[in-house]
């Protein structure tokens, strides 16, 4: 996967070969090829790696603009003929274009602004000499990672922290505030890094440096984008979505070669699935779609949470069945990898703390099982739960907060009767209403959920001198998951969840593989799409996730459309880490001589934990005491401990 960085010299100095060549090495794990550009007081530099689409081929990987910038762009161009008639360039002139040289064009139309005229999953940096003006920018809603670091001499931007860290000079320290934040999971933060002094540019900013100033703003915020969408009838939705989810799907699988999906049992990746198999078919010489199902541990104890599943096997079997064109292949890690297969290259590459530790083991068997297969493209349908499967039960919040009183007691009669109904109307519709402190007053009353108390291992004294509540309402951040008090706050609320740091960790895996990761549910006409029906089209009846179950109607078997449970991913995460509790005992124990770290962790809790660590996977307090942060926090702590080893030893 590409990367690119720049420096800035602001007090005028000319860019030094040497400075260009430590942003080139440090970048180095991202592309074969380097291709470097010096220009006075600016240097930029591209790491490139093999072509994911055929217009890459065309791609020198720093471009010059008709105006004269410099630009390095990494990413993806969607809708390229719909951007090439905005610009006036001829269809047949287009298809010979990179994606850069299409993107310089439409960077001297639009300048500051061009991220809102061209759509897509990229970030880009561009130096105008004549206006001694550096820029850098990340596309709205998913974009590729930029980080940036500045002083009084010199401005660094680039795709990892660690291309920051050596092109400013910058010695790694912890930003502990950042780390503390993350130790209860809120990333909400998109700004900070886990390193004092380094910046992150969320998705949909940009960042203007000039000699004596510099500015970070929003350019695109999507709630300002978002347009009610207002057919007759429900079958006018129901066409109209699938004509925008074939596109999203197709905008991805623009690749050398056909992709291969992650696929799960659940109604996202099946969606992108099953639209694929549509498109493929239509191309009778395309190589056929691979997916790749994870499978728990032949260990497993088959313990799961209450309505959910932990092997997506039967289920996804039932999509190869319905497609018998799909190449579905099912992915067993061996019992000879451990659960942090491969974290010390992938901290390196990331410089951060894995967010999604247990996931890794299976994350890095199916890429290395798809590269074997010969393919470097991977399409998701990770954004999902945000757009056209999200939920939509605020809809009975609003209901009610807007008056609409018989609309509301009818869609509550659809609903089973008895204590769930009562609890569930609760939640969805009168807890939602309560000030957010009153809210996490009454869970912690009651007892039922102590928030991020109950499963993170973050140390007491330290997560009172971070201030993580405060921090945490800043960010906007509600580890109780208080219910939204409308459909759009909830999607909107989950769409922010991945215009972070989670980026990079993408990045990274794509790098480790050479393959890049695609996810058509987040591009952005399709998202605009979604926020913009009507609540009805998600809840109805008593029927929540009601509009991908309409648009999927005869192309997803019944079995994934109207599941018995629900899919759940690393449900053997109990096993997993009591195979590896004596290796993990002596590490928390070596810890506790280092300040560091002893701290920062509770590695008292964490210890006992260990020491009492339950024979079958815990799903309730009546298992364990401490079932949450088993779950959740262990893994975490054990990835935040190793980092700060990591960033004491060097970075």
């Amino acid at each position: 996967m590409p990367a690119v960085a720049a420096v800035f010299m602001r007090d005028g100095a000319p860019v030094a070969a040497s400075q260009a060549a430590e942003l080139a090495e440090a970048l180095e794990p991202f592309g074969a090829k380097t291709v470097a550009k010096r220009d006075g007081a600016a240097g930029l530099v591209h790491r490139m790696a093999a072509p994911f689409t055929p217009e890459e081929a065309f791609d020198a990987g720093i471009v010059q603009c008709p105006g004269r910038q410099w630009l390095a762009f990494y990413g993806m161009l969607h809708h390229r003929e719909d951007l090439g008639r905005a610009l006036n360039i001829e269809p047949s002139r287009a298809r010979g274009l990179a994606d850069s040289s299409l993107f310089a064009r439409a960077w001297e139309r639009w300048r500051e602004d061009v991220g809102i005229q061209a759509e897509g999953d990229f970030a880009a940096v561009v130096w105008d000499p004549a206006r001694r003006v550096l820029t850098a920018l990340c596309s709205p809603i998913s974009s590729q990672p930029l980080y940036f670091a500045l002083s009084s001499q010199r401005a660094v931007v680039a795709s990892t922290p660690r291309g920051v860290l050596a092109g400013s000079g910058l010695r790694a320290r912890i930003n502990d505030p950042y780390l503390a934040s993350s130790l209860i999971l809120d990333y909400r933060d998109n700004r900070s890094t886990y390193f004092q002094d380094v910046h992150g540019i969320a998705s949909g900013e940009l960042l203007v440096v000039e000699p004596s100033r510099h500015r970070v703003r929003r350019y695109y915020d999507v709630a300002d984008h978002v347009r009610p969408v207002r057919l007759r009838r429900t079958e006018d939705y129901v066409e109209a979505g699938r004509e925008v989810l074939r596109a999203a799907v197709a905008e991805s699988m623009r690749a050398t070669e056909t992709p291969a999906m992650l696929m799960s049992s659940g109604l996202d990746s099946t969606a992108v699935a099953a639209n694929a198999l549509e498109l493929l078919a239509e191309e009778p010489s395309a190589a056929p779609l691979m997916s790749f199902t994870a499978r728990p541990a032949k260990e497993w104890d088959e313990r799961s949470e209450g309505g959910r599943t932990g092997d997506e096997w039967p289920a996804a079997r039932t999509m190869a069945a319905r497609w018998p064109s799909l190449d579905a292949r099912f992915v067993r890690c061996s019992e000879d990898v451990p659960f942090d297969h491969l974290w010390e290259p992938m901290m390196q590459l990331e410089q951060l703390p894995p967010r999604n530790f247990l996931n890794g083991a299976w994350g890095h068997e199916c890429r290395r099982c798809m590269r074997s297969a010969g393919r470097r493209v991977v399409l998701s349908g990770q954004s999902g739960n945000a757009t056209i499967s999200y939920h939509g039960v605020e809809r009975f919040a609003t209901l009610l907060g807007s008056g609409r009183w018989a609309a509301f007691w009818s869609e509550a009669a659809r609903l089973p009767p008895g204590r769930g109904r009562r609890y569930f109307l609760r939640h969805t519709a009168v807890l939602p209403f309560l000030p957010n402190r009153a809210y996490a007053a009454l869970k912690r009353w009651k007892g039922s959920d102590p928030g991020w108390r109950g499963y993170s291992a973050i140390h007491p004294r330290f997560a009172s001198d971070m201030r993580v509540d405060q921090r945490a309402r800043r960010n906007g951040f509600d580890p109780y998951n208080q219910s939204a008090r409308s459909r759009l706050e909830g999607q909107l609320r989950l769409l922010s969840w991945g215009q972070g740091e989670g980026r990079s960790s993408k990045l990274a895996m794509s790098a480790f593989h050479d393959i890049t990761w695609r996810d058509p549910l987040s591009e952005r006409r399709l998202v605009l799409w979604c926020l913009g029906v009507p609540d009805e089209l998600y809840c109805r009846n008593g029927q929540d996730r009601l509009l991908v179950r309409l648009l999927m109607k005869d192309r997803v078997p019944d079995e994934i459309l109207w599941p018995r449970l629900r899919g759940r991913q690393v449900a053997d995460w109990h096993h997993q880490l009591g195979r590896a509790l004596p290796r993990i005992r002596a590490e928390l124990e070596e810890w506790r001589s280092d300040s560091a770290i002893a701290e920062r962790l509770d590695l008292t809790r964490l210890l006992r934990l260990v020491d009492t660590w339950p024979r079958d996977t815990p799903l309730t307090a009546n298992d364990h005491p401490d079932w949450l942060l088993g779950s959740t926090g262990f893994p975490r702590a054990i990835a935040t401990g190793r980092f700060i080893r990591f960033v004491e030893a060097g970075a």
